[in-house]
């Protein structure tokens, strides 16, 4: 939850862009759900709307998802670059005994395995944001279609 304060409160545009992009693709998904769906559920003949209605879709699913994507590249490699500067001018500024306390293993640790690792959690924030959102419109479309098979599904959570 901090590193996610600290990005929004530095990266705040770039985190927010990330997130909406995200969410629209979530929304194209959910939409994608819903056509297919009713194309399958009134067992009519496939028309030239359905198959523009569908690529169109498929598009701009690839487009948010890749945008996405790319955006949060972005983000973790200016992340990444300023986490590490933040941490080199913490170390030059600590006093050379404390550095030596901590050793040289800990501080290459720091540098690297540290700034991965909040690297590798950022990768998975679109995937999370497109997830949730496809989930919360399928079960809202779900409850549209069969009030009463959302009210099992809900039960059984």
């Amino acid at each position: 939850m901090k590193l996610l304060i600290f990005l929004l409160h530095t990266y705040r545009w770039s985190v927010l862009t990330v997130l909406l992009v995200s969410l629209v693709s979530g929304i194209v998904n959910t939409a994608l759900i819903g056509l297919l769906n009713r194309q399958l559920t009134t067992q009519a003949a496939l028309t030239a709307s359905f198959a523009s209605n569908f690529i169109g879709l498929v598009f701009f699913t690839i487009v948010f998802d890749l945008l996405a994507k790319n955006l949060l590249s972005t983000l973790t490699g200016w992340t990444s670059y300023h986490l590490r500067i933040k941490l080199a001018q913490q170390i030059l500024a600590t006093p050379l005994v404390r550095l030596e306390a901590l050793g040289t293993p800990r501080l290459l640790a720091i540098l690297s395995d540290d700034i991965r690792s909040i690297a590798h959690l950022l990768t998975g924030l679109p995937a999370l944001t497109i997830g949730l959102v496809t989930m919360i419109g399928a079960t809202a479309y779900l409850g549209w279609l069969s009030p009463m098979a959302l009210t099992l599904s809900l039960i059984h959570i």
